[in-house]
């Protein structure tokens, strides 16, 4: 994802 840089996200699927 685009915001996906945090190893701990909840949500790395939309990206928005």
């Amino acid at each position: 994802s685009a915001y996906a840089n945090i190893p701990m996200t909840p949500y790395e699927l939309p990206d928005g």
